[in-house]
This record gives structure tokens, C-alpha cells and sequence, in this order.
């Protein structure tokens, strides 16, 4: 199951990262916004996604506000791709 997990985890970070391109929002997609980790749970249920911003604190705020409104969109995106029983 670690195998599997991990292979999981290494796939939605590649998946993710490319999904962040297609995010319309200029904030993120000019916010040099790179993803960083994945930690996705031993039941396969939710995953936690580590981003990393190069800006400043205020800028940081910004993206990361643009990020949450993104997430349905990313998630919806991700679900469509995927062959695991739970998005």
C-alpha cells in the first residue's frame, strides 16, 4: 500500500502542477506559484498539496486567496483524470 501511496502522491503533484496552468486567474498564474509536496492519506481520501510562493507576504496572501477560489475548478479537473473510487 506504501508503494501504491507514494506513486499516488508523486502522480497529483505532477497533475496538480499542470493543472495550475490552467487556472484563468492572472494572480495565479503570474504568481511564480510552484508546487512543492503532496501528502495524500493512507485511506486514498484526501490530499494535501504544499505550495510555494515567491513573492511577499503581501503577494503570498493574494495567490494563496486565488488558490482556495480555484480549488473546486483544480479538484473538478483532477477528479475528471483520475481512476480512484473517491475525488
Amino acid at each position: 500500500m506504501e508503494r501504491k501511496q507514494a506513486k499516488l502522491e508523486k502522480d497529483m503533484l505532477r497533475r496538480v502542477s499542470q493543472l495550475l496552468y490552467e487556472v484563468r486567474d492572472p494572480i495565479v498564474t503570474q504568481g511564480m506559484v510552484s508546487v512543492s509536496n503532496t501528502a495524500l492519506s493512507k485511506d486514498l481520501r484526501v490530499l494535501k498539496v504544499y505550495v510555494t510562493v515567491n513573492q511577499d507576504e503581501a503577494g503570498q496572501k493574494a495567490v494563496m486567496e486565488s488558490l482556495k477560489r480555484a480549488t473546486r475548478f483544480i479538484r473538478g479537473r483532477l477528479g475528471e483524470n483520475l481512476d480512484l473510487r473517491f475525488t
